[in-house]
């Protein structure tokens, strides 16, 4: 595959591709293992909080129980003020949880976009196609995608070391 030879390309681009996807899929697992955790970070916050069993709602529940603690606050030396500076607290790592939620999660998406284009760049119908280029380019014999034939398949994953 160091050739330099122009029909190559399809299949160097090929190998490019097969070698992207493995990047993305570290890439992804990489992603949805931070998501999980901070993840888990959150729904913890949001037990300590009493909020819902729906995380979808959590962000207005986290936002609604600040309001809450903003419009009634509780001075130091009144009773119940150990409480609202604990309260305080868990409203504030609930926060800090969301936002490291939303940021892996929004990390975690662009992993799954990225693992996407890399599958298909990867897939059989592109090495199929890198096939067919690299016939064509010799200038001889053209063949099309139903040229291609499983034991053809097989062959170039073969000395592709695929």
């Amino acid at each position: 595959m160091n050739s330099s030879d122009p029909k190559m390309a399809s299949v160097r681009e090929y190998l490019g591709a097969v070698d992207s996807l493995e990047e993305a899929e570290d890439a992804l697992a990489a992603a949805r293992g931070a998501y999980a955790d901070s993840f888990a970070e959150l729904q913890s916050s949001a037990e300590t909080l009493g909020l819902s069993d729906t995380p979808e709602t959590w962000v207005d529940e986290i936002a609604a129980r600040s309001a809450e603690l903003e419009a009634n606050p509780v001075a130091e030396g009144e009773e119940g003020y150990e409480a609202y500076q604990q309260a305080l607290q868990d409203v504030a790592d609930a926060e800090a949880a969301l936002a490291d939620a939303l940021a892996d999660k929004s990390v975690l998406d662009s992993a799954e976009a990225g693992y996407t284009e890399a599958s298909a760049a990867a897939s059989d119908e592109a090495l199929k196609q890198a096939i067919v280029d690299a016939q064509n380019a010799t200038g001889g014999d053209t063949i099309t995608l139903d040229d291609v034939t499983d034991e053809m398949m097989e062959f170039a994953r073969r000395e592709l070391g695929l």
